[in-house]
């Protein structure tokens, strides 16, 4: 009888741990979405870049784009939510890049590490991506020098690092960009 229940306890047990397995193994590695629209469908003018995390040299690729004044007020590093790209489908992104674009400030849109275009084959909701967060910035500050302001969405490793490194805040509300 003894023999029975520790049958069945070691079955439940490898049983949870088979779904712990599947379940963490789909978190990081979340289905690409395809970057399928363009600034240039929103009139504005920009450049691909492509630049390397901090750590790893995984290849970030992303979108510059240029503020219509010619002193630009900062440059905004937008950063997309868990298994998403930098159109942010859930949000009116490139409509909130095109109203900042026009309100005179420069904004890079990248895709973090296995997301979008950019390389890498794993998401680590958000400990990787804070490197991928610093080699933006490298890239802003060796191209573009100036304030650097940090925009983001879920994920949410953008407000930590506005308050360690002194970054600018910037602050969202979907009610004003609809």
């Amino acid at each position: 009888m003894v023999w029975i229940a520790a049958s069945f306890i070691l079955i439940v047990v490898a049983a949870l741990t088979a779904v712990s397995v599947l379940v963490g193994w789909r978190l990081a590695h979340p289905a690409r979405k395809a970057v399928d629209d363009s600034p240039e469908k929103y009139g504005l003018m920009y450049e691909s870049v492509e630049f390397p995390s901090r750590v790893g040299g995984v290849k970030l690729c992303g979108w510059f784009l240029p503020s219509v004044l010619p002193e630009a007020k900062l440059t905004i590093i937008v950063s997309h939510g868990y298994a998403g790209n930098r159109l942010e489908k859930g949000l009116p992104a490139l409509a909130l890049c095109s109203s900042l674009v026009e309100e005179g400030f420069n904004l890079l849109m990248f895709d973090f590490r296995n997301s979008g275009e950019s390389e890498g084959t794993m998401t680590t909701v958000g400990y990787m991506e804070k490197q991928d967060l610093l080699g933006a910035i490298d890239w802003v500050k060796e191209h573009k020098p100036g304030k650097i302001g940090l925009l983001g969405f879920s994920m949410g490793e953008h407000f930590d690092l506005s308050r360690r490194y002194g970054f600018v805040r910037m602050r969202y509300s979907r009610r004003q960009c609809i």
